[in-house]
């Protein structure tokens, strides 16, 4: 998933998703900014949206799955 995949999500925005996923307001920033979630995030990001976002296949290589 993208990190604008991830807001876009939430309706809250940036502020929503960081609140939900236990991390700052800053490091979802940053994701935007990198363009970029990393892996291990995003694996978290599925489990807590039921599989309504998923994974990138890069993120999924990196993890070996």
């Amino acid at each position: 998933m993208t990190p604008k995949q991830l807001i876009e999500h939430y309706p809250g925005g940036v502020a929503e998703a960081a609140q939900r996923l236990l991390v700052t307001r800053q490091a979802v920033s940053k994701w935007l900014k990198c363009q970029e979630i990393p892996a291990l995030r995003q694996l978290q990001i599925r489990d807590l949206t039921r599989g309504e976002l998923r994974p990138s296949r890069a993120a999924l290589r990196e993890l070996g799955l």
